[in-house]
């Protein structure tokens, strides 16, 4: 084992004899400390043998953390043969150092394949610590050898994702007959290769310039709609491959055809025709011809969940077609990555299209196929339970309330909120809601002082309201709330006098629900934290098309988590879901304000896990199922729900300064 005594570190070049090979994975991915307060992440590093290694010590340095980080929750895989201690004095202000040892003996014998895997749990994050890092240093010895000796690894930058390409997009997404595209990407120093059309691996490595992390690269022209599939591949022992694929539309592609007898004239209308309507609430219409859908979608908002738009089809009132494109926005990158959409559907279907989850926008084409004379879809707007959230049939049902007028923006009509002389405010009465069900009201604002709010009154609870950020960029605001023995509330945009005025558009209402894909029907267990092998799975769900399974025989805990925001101080909650376990070792846990409960249901079949629970201060929540290693047959989980388990108090207003509608 090594001693005790300090050493020192440098950001070395890794050791050509080292004998052990470092997997470094952060949650979350990258560890970027937050703006504001302290914020907590995990670290986990598995160590696997080039060669049968003996191994003595091995030290983690975590530098740049807060000085509390000796308190982190420490676990080892296998923890039979190893342990992991805090090591004060190789520790210093703003740096931790933990120890590797074996238990038994001096040494432990590491065969070639074996692995030991190291996991750092609630590590403190603070704006102080800006730059996080990991440094490891190994006292080891091949079999052939006598003493140990010191090999110091490459340090770890914990604030860069473990991702070899971070963002792969292109320029534009829609190209004319004949136009090249022109391809982005951001990642780390790796071999890219590309792979389109006929094009097989094609090496673009020199397109990459390592010094910015930024590769661009224009392919040959295209005549038709073309995916891409972009790959990284890193050398050495310790190679690694990453890819991600995109897509370019082609708005009139070439037409190849097999097989075809024509007799007669045949007319072929190509021209794509733009469609326009209100996003926030989804749209749907039903062609006269058949035709293909095309376009793109994106997001503004730097998010790691991706936003998805979905659209399906429906004829004689049965599914036809359906299909889910998501986009996301790394906040690493300096542009969304879109999402390419074709649809194809045929004459007389009924086409919907709407969010999915988080809000995006749209721009689409109908490509109608053989007529001479189009139409352009008649579209019919979802109303949502804001009605005129588009201000498009003037203010009805709106009542206006000082200086209100309708202007416009963008080509578009929306709604002017401001006077010099009073407060100025718009509201509706919204009806149709279910108490103890969560609702998101949504307005885009634009608002140079920042003094203009949306807000909800007159549900049973806490009145509500959310300002814009002073600016002249529009901005999506969002208030949450749930109705308490309540089926209606009033919904506002209000703004103080002064000399400017603020513009709004696009107000709407939707349930907001606590938990997303509790019944894991979206693909992927979207909007879950997963650690471990667990899958979407269709063997046995409790209801539905699916559950998520938890394979037996893993050497690993699995857990899969979702945190729940906006909990009331005071108010009970229920976590209920359905485990299938024949071992019984699957529970359902939660955590809140330095609190964790538990329901572990009893072995065979499917069984009910409720917990209730009240906090005893405003705060978040972590939701998730668990599972220990060891367990020999599979597991399942399906209809998870977060719920109020019994009304809040009727609670009066508690003001913002003047916001009194």
């Amino acid at each position: 084992m090594p001693g005790k005594s300090a050493t020192g570190t440098s950001a070395t070049e890794p050791n050509k004899h080292a004998l052990l090979t470092a997997q470094v994975h952060t949650n979350p991915d990258p560890l970027l400390p937050p703006s504001r307060g302290t914020g907590y992440g995990s670290l986990t590093v598995t160590l696997s043998a080039t060669a049968e290694t003996q191994v003595s010590g091995v030290v983690f340095t975590l530098r740049d953390f807060p000085d509390d980080t000796r308190y982190a929750s420490t676990s080892i895989e296998p923890g039979t043969d190893w342990e992991l201690t805090y090591d004060p004095d190789r520790s210093r202000p703003a740096q931790s150092a933990f120890i590797l040892s074996p238990t038994t003996a001096e040494e432990c014998t590491l065969t070639v394949g074996e692995q030991i895997t190291l996991t750092f749990q609630d590590l403190p994050l603070s704006p102080a610590n800006s730059h996080p890092q990991l440094d490891i240093e190994e006292f080891t010895h091949s079999s052939k050898q006598r003493n140990a000796t010191r090999h110091t690894h490459q340090p770890y930058d914990l604030t860069r994702s473990s991702a070899l390409i971070h963002s792969f997009e292109p320029e534009k997404v829609t190209l004319a007959n004949g136009e090249s595209a022109a391809l982005l990407w951001s990642g780390i120093g790796a071999t890219y290769t590309l792979s389109y059309g006929d094009i097989k691996e094609e090496d673009i490595t020199e397109f990459f310039n390592p010094a910015t992390g930024r590769g661009r690269y224009t392919t040959k022209p295209l005549h038709d709609t073309t995916a891409f599939l972009l790959t990284a591949t890193t050398g050495g022992s310790n190679r690694r491959s990453h890819s991600l694929t995109t897509a370019v539309t082609t708005t009139t592609p070439d037409l190849t055809i097999g097989n075809l007898t024509v007799t007669g004239t045949t007319t072929q209308y190509a021209h794509p025709i733009p469609i326009d309507y209100e996003w926030t609430v989804g749209a749907n219409w039903t062609p006269d011809t058949d035709g293909l859908l095309t376009g793109y979608i994106e997001t503004a908002t730097k998010d790691p969940d991706a936003a998805a738009v979905e659209i399906s089809a429906t004829s004689g009132g049965a599914a036809r077609y359906r299909t889910l494109t998501q986009t996301y926005f790394p906040v690493d990158a300096p542009h969304p990555i879109y999402g390419s959409i074709t649809f194809p559907c045929r004459a007389g279907w009924t086409v919907h299209v709407s969010p999915a989850n988080q809000p995006c926008t749209a721009t689409l084409f109908w490509n109608p196929i053989g007529t001479t004379n189009p139409t352009k879809p008649e579209i019919t707007q979802s109303e949502g339970l804001i009605k005129n959230g588009g201000f498009n049939k003037g203010w009805h049902p709106w009542n206006t309330h000082g200086g209100t007028k309708f202007g416009t923006s963008d080509g578009r009509r929306v709604a002017i909120i401001g006077s010099t002389h009073s407060d100025s405010s718009i509201e509706q009465y919204v009806s149709g809601l279910i108490p103890g069900n969560k609702y998101r009201l949504s307005a885009w604002l634009r608002d140079p002082d920042g003094i203009c709010c949306v807000g909800v009154k007159g549900y049973g609870g806490k009145e509500k309201w959310t300002y814009a950020s002073a600016g002249d960029l529009w901005k999506r605001i969002d208030v949450e709330f749930a109705p308490v023995d309540h089926n209606g509330a009033t919904v506002y945009i209000w703004r103080k006098r002064a000399h400017d005025v603020a513009y709004c558009d696009k107000v709407s209402l939707a349930p907001s629900p606590w938990l997303y894909n509790g019944d894991f029907e979206k693909p992927h267990l979207r909007g879950w934290t997963v650690q471990g092998p667990v899958e979407r799975s269709a063997e046995q769900p409790y209801q539905g098309g699916y559950c998520a399974k938890i394979p037996g025989g893993v050497s690993s805990t699995c857990e899969v988590s979702q945190k729940v925001t906006g909990l009331t101080a005071g108010q009970w909650y229920a976590l209920n879901g359905r485990i299938n376990d024949p071992e019984g070792t699957t529970g359902l846990l939660v955590q809140y304000d330095n609190s964790t409960k538990y329901c572990y249901p009893p072995a065979g079949g499917w069984q009910n896990a409720t917990i209730t629970f009240c906090p005893p201060s405003d705060c978040a929540a972590k939701v998730y199922f668990l599972r220990s290693w060891g367990s020999k047959r599979n597991a399942y989980v399906d209809d998870i729900t977060f719920t109020l388990h019994e009304p809040i108090p009727h609670v009066g207003h508690e003001g913002g300064e003047g916001v009194h509608v």
